[in-house]
């Protein structure tokens, strides 16, 4: 086994919250990393609707070889799913790793080996995780060096053109929304925090809304306008796009989302589509390609994303697709409440959610569970304790006195 100090020769020890972004899929960069404490996802195409988890790491696990000894850019994102601490070899610290580990390089290089292996005979598949894990060093007390986020270079070459197929839900469609009242609308001035464009975006005049009823989900429905057609907000010229309340606040990762967003400019060409259907939903979309990309801990903002993409879909009467979206949403939902620490006041409104999402999918004992834990929240409302004692009630009428 190691000794601490001659690991802190050989790297550095940095330390992640959950749901942070370790390295991102296109970043290049020339280290690698191994894993002492917590676990970590490794994900294909996050944020898409093709996202999924190709592996689960663990401590003495290891990623990132590729960029360490041939450059390679990262194939995959890695997030940690709770807190985790791992360490991080450079370049410039392999050869110090190599000399003062010569047991556990050899342990290393018979795991490369057996993961290149592995990978040749399952070629278009996700690389599996090294089937034997890589001893880990023990943990010091405190983190030597704070974690520093990976540097942002130049992205690949974009892909080839894609079918709109291949980046909307199967089954998406051609839709029809409802004109809004002009008075409702006004244009807002808006810079781009990926290239710097400046532009102006439809908003709604949120003082002159007036309900006109309120869904049993709680979603309110207005006179004139439908307020989600217009909450995206999407730069003309780089196409990056998210909520208008968190546009400015993205990160900077312009050389990312250009290739993110390069497969939605080859099928639809250079400009934004110009019926208001086509754009709101367009927007939705692109905006969740962009969401993983540029902001931390992403798992609610995806969720909302992806509840608000559902009521388009049920909007336009598209009930497959409604409820596969609502899906999502619940999965990003259910992330964020395992894995990320949700404020207080937050926690009852987000179980509501929660509820709501899984008694969309007739899933009764758990919505009845989270609307119990938002009905019992110590430092909640009253108005979502209400609301979480009716939709209670709600499910005794649809099961009957059983639940």
């Amino acid at each position: 086994m190691a000794k601490i100090d001659q690991l802190r020769q050989a790297g550095s020890y940095q330390t992640f919250g959950k749901g942070h972004v370790i390295v991102q899929d296109g970043e290049t960069g020339e280290d690698m990393y191994i894993l002492l404490r917590g676990t970590a996802g490794v994900y294909k195409d996050l944020g898409k609707p093709t996202q999924r988890q190709v592996a689960q790491l663990g401590p003495g696990e290891f990623f990132g070889e590729m960029s360490l000894f041939i450059g390679k850019g990262r194939t995959a994102t890695v997030i940690a799913l709770e807190d985790a601490t791992a360490l991080r070899i450079g370049k410039a610290d392999a050869l110090d790793f190599f000399r003062l580990q010569p047991e556990q390089t050899l342990v290393l290089i018979t795991a490369i080996c057996r993961r290149l292996d592995m990978a040749q005979s399952r070629l278009g598949e996700a690389m599996p995780a090294a089937p034997g894990p890589f001893i880990p060093p023990p943990i010091p007390e405190a983190p030597v060096q704070a974690v520093i986020a990976p540097a942002i270079t130049a992205a690949a070459a974009p892909p080839p053109p894609m079918d709109i197929g291949d980046l909307f839900l199967p089954g998406h469609g051609t839709y029809e929304l409802p004109e809004a009242d002009l008075t409702l609308i006004y244009d807002k001035s808006c810079q781009c925090p990926q290239c710097g464009h400046k532009f102006s975006a439809k908003a709604v005049r949120q003082s002159k809304l007036i309900t006109e009823r309120t869904d049993r989900d709680g979603r309110k429905h207005y006179k004139g306008v439908e307020p989600i057609h217009y909450d995206i907000v999407t730069c003309p010229s780089c196409w990056f796009s998210a909520l208008g309340e968190n546009f400015a606040k993205a990160l900077k990762r312009k050389e990312l989302v250009a290739k993110q967003l390069a497969p939605f400019k080859a099928a639809f060409g250079a400009d934004l589509p110009t019926d208001a259907a086509g754009s709101v939903f367009l927007g939705y979309y692109l905006a969740i390609a962009c969401g993983a990309l540029c902001f931390q801990g992403p798992h609610l903002l995806l969720g909302a994303l992806w509840q608000k993409l559902s009521r388009l879909y049920a909007d336009c009467e598209a009930n497959e697709l409604e409820l596969e979206a609502a899906k999502r949403s619940l999965e990003s939902y259910m992330n964020a409440y395992t894995k990320t620490d949700i404020a207080p006041r937050q926690n009852q409104q987000l179980c509501i959610i929660i509820a709501e999402l899984y008694l969309k999918q007739d899933q009764y004992k758990e919505a009845r569970d989270f609307f119990f834990k938002a009905k019992t929240d110590p430092v909640g409302g009253a108005t979502f304790r209400r609301h979480a004692e009716d939709r209670i009630e709600d499910i005794r009428e649809i099961r009957g006195n059983g639940l």
